[in-house]
C-alpha cells in the first residue's frame, strides 16, 4: 500500500511539472536584444499601473504630461526624460502603482520585426504597511525603429497594459490592457533628487 502511495505521488508530481512546463511562455519569434536598468525600486511616482514606451525625449515628455493630466502621479510633478542614447535606444517603464509588497523585474528583451517584447516578472512579497509604495522599473533597450512595446507578464494587476504603441512626440499612446533617473525633479525653490523628493512626501 505504501509503495502504491509513493508511486501515485511521483506520478502526480510528474503531471504537475509537465503542466507547468506546458504553461510557461515560449520564447517569442525574433532575436534577443540587450537592455540595462536605469532605475528600479519601491518608491516610484505612479499611483496606478503604467506601461510606457518612448523612443525620444519629447515622446517621453508627452506621455508623462498625459499621465499628469489624468492624475496618475502621487505628487504634482513630472519626471524628466532619462539620459539615454535616443539614437539607438528605447526606454520602457513598467510601474505597478500603489502595490505595497510587490516587485517588478524585466527578465528578457526581444525584437520581433518592429515590436519590442519584454518578459516581466511580478513577485508578491511581504507588505511594509507604508503609504505610497509604488514599485517600478525603468529600462533602456538597445532597439530602434520599433512601433510598439509588448510586455509578457507572469501575472498582472488590473489595469496594467500589455501593449503600448510608440507614436512619436505629442501623440497619445495607444494602450492595450489585459491590462528617477527620471532625472532631477524641478520644484519651487530649485531641483531636488528623486530620493529627496520621495522622502519629502512620505
Amino acid at each position: 500500500m505504501k509503495a502504491r502511495s509513493v508511486a501515485c505521488l511521483v506520478a502526480l508530481l510528474g503531471a504537475v511539472g509537465g503542466a507547468s512546463g506546458a504553461n510557461a511562455a515560449p520564447a517569442p519569434a525574433g532575436h534577443e536584444v540587450s537592455y540595462s536598468t536605469l532605475e528600479q525600486g519601491r518608491w516610484g511616482l505612479w499611483n496606478r499601473p503604467e506601461l510606457v514606451g518612448a523612443a525620444s525625449d519629447c515622446e517621453w515628455a508627452a506621455q508623462m504630461d498625459q499621465i499628469a493630466s489624468q492624475g496618475g502621479f502621487i505628487v504634482a510633478t513630472t519626471p524628466h526624460a532619462p539620459a539615454v542614447d535616443w539614437s539607438r535606444q528605447v526606454v520602457v517603464l513598467v510601474a505597478l502603482g500603489l502595490m505595497d509588497g510587490w516587485s517588478v523585474e524585466v527578465t528578457h528583451a526581444w525584437r520581433n520585426g518592429r515590436t519590442l517584447v519584454l518578459d516581466v516578472a511580478l513577485t508578491m512579497g511581504q507588505g511594509s504597511g507604508e503609504m505610497n509604495v509604488s514599485p517600478y522599473q525603468l529600462v533602456a533597450v538597445d532597439a530602434k525603429s520599433v512601433d510598439q512595446v509588448e510586455a509578457r507578464y507572469n501575472l498582472a494587476p488590473p489595469g496594467l497594459a500589455s501593449q503600448v504603441a510608440l507614436n512619436g512626440c505629442g501623440a497619445a499612446p495607444v494602450v492595450h490592457s489585459p491590462k528617477s533617473t527620471l532625472g532631477a525633479l524641478e520644484m519651487t525653490g530649485g531641483a531636488v533628487s528623486w530620493g529627496a523628493l520621495k522622502l519629502r512626501y512620505r
